[in-house]
């Protein structure tokens, strides 16, 4: 597969693309985490550089140069492009063969999942009308995102703020699926304090309570939130592995 051309797309306001085209005038294309642009970019086109004109008889063996074969390693920066890089390839090379991707790695393992709109908004009023819009159109899971910037220890007043976001998309979309993302904002012991109060409203899940950034005492005190509590935790959007 040999690459002819490889360009870096910035799509405003938030997403980063990788184009990969090869030498048969096929097209491949990835992506990249919509945060941390400038710096995703510039390795995502030192990359770009490296892969364009050249043969790829193997998309692992490729990853590995790209992240072995260099001094530094690891880090949302360089993992972020390398994960562009690895989408991009394996939707080259499932166009080339004529084959869905899942078929490729293993089969599907589904047939469908539930689709959800993030909600936006400042106000409870703002976030209940954008869940009722979301119902609207067909959708049957929001999630809402209620702490906004705030301190990792809030104070009752926080927490009720919080509490009155929920509270007001909960009876804005009534029985339908409700998750709740606060972005790793409060500490441990603020979401000991917020999440019993957020069980009335039957979420589906909460993501990233307290802050999960791979390091071993983060992932303790989640697994220690998720053993002291119903609602069931989600994490895994800022941990990194290759």
């Amino acid at each position: 597969m040999k690459i002819r051309s490889a360009t870096v797309v910035r799509c405003p306001p938030r997403w980063l693309l990788l184009r990969l085209e090869s030498k048969s005038g096929e097209v491949g294309w990835g992506e990249a985490i919509g945060d941390l642009h400038e710096e995703v970019e510039a390795a995502l086109e030192a990359m770009a550089g490296r892969v364009a004109g050249r043969e790829i008889d193997g998309i692992e063996r490729i990853g590995q140069e790209m992240h072995k074969g260099r001094f530094w390693r690891d880090g949302p920066v360089l993992n972020s492009a390398l994960s562009a890089l690895e989408m991009a390839l394996w939707d080259l090379r499932g166009k080339e063969l004529g084959a869905p991707i899942h078929q490729l790695l293993g089969g599907p393992v589904r047939d469908r999942v539930t689709v959800y709109r993030n909600l936006w908004g400042s106000t409870p009023e703002e976030f209940a009308e954008s869940g009722k819009a979301a119902l609207s159109e067909g959708l049957t899971m929001v999630k809402v995102s209620p702490a906004g910037p705030t301190d990792s220890t809030p104070s009752d007043a926080g927490l009720e703020s919080i509490i009155d976001t929920v509270s007001a998309v909960r009876d804005a979309i009534g029985k339908s699926k409700l998750a709740i993302d606060l972005h790793g904002r409060l500490s441990p012991a603020a979401s000991r304090r917020l999440l019993p109060l957020l069980e009335p409203f039957d979420p589906c899940f909460v993501e990233e309570p307290c802050l999960p950034d791979g390091s071993a005492h983060h992932l303790r005190d989640l697994q220690q939130l998720h053993l002291e509590q119903r609602i069931p935790l989600a994490t895994g959007e800022r941990l990194l592995t290759k």
